[in-house]
């Protein structure tokens, strides 16, 4: 599967962004319910990737250039 986005699609005003949600995957352990476990953002002209493995409560980081 493959989804092409550009910078402009994702950009981040308050909420936006694009989520990404794995059946059977955890994001946020302290959520009550089973979370976004990949957030894509453009945020202030970067494009960063949030993942959460589910083991933890803050999320790793990737910034793309």
């Amino acid at each position: 599967m493959q989804l092409r986005l550009s910078k402009k699609d994702i950009l981040n005003e308050g909420s936006g962004g694009l989520e990404i949600k794995i059946d059977g995957c955890k994001g946020d352990p302290s959520d009550k319910a089973p979370g976004c476990a990949v957030f894509i953002e453009n945020y202030k002209g970067t494009v960063q990737v949030h993942v959460w493995d589910g083991t933890k409560q803050d999320c790793q980081t990737i910034i793309l250039h």
